[in-house]
């Protein structure tokens, strides 16, 4: 699955270009009852102040875990977790501010 989460600047708010992606992870959820757990990572870039960032990673990790919960998806199946800066992946800020999905449990494993 590829696809972008955008958010507003600075902000935990969700823009409405997020629907397509938030529905593509909501059909993929919904089609596989096996996935039990679904970790959502937030991820920032490293400018700015570190405890800012973790808290705006954070805030965004749950705004992505409650869209999913009032789309239908049960809330026990995803757990939110911000980083903020604290992982980065690349030289290319742009790369480090990301959004990933982990599957940790399901009745295949």
């Amino acid at each position: 699955m590829k696809g972008r989460f955008y958010f507003e600047k600075n902000s935990h708010k969700l823009s409405n270009e997020s629907n397509a992606i938030l529905i593509e992870i909501y059909d993929v959820l919904s089609s596989n009852p096996n996935i039990e757990e679904l970790v959502i990572e937030c991820h920032t870039g490293v400018m700015g102040d570190e405890k800012k960032n973790l808290e705006l990673s954070n805030n965004r990790a749950m705004e992505i875990r409650n869209r999913l919960i009032s789309m239908g998806i049960d809330s026990k199946k995803l757990l939110a977790i911000g980083y903020g800066s604290s992982k980065p992946i690349s030289s290319d800020d742009n790369k480090n501010k990301r959004v990933t999905f982990i599957v940790v449990k399901s009745k295949d494993n």
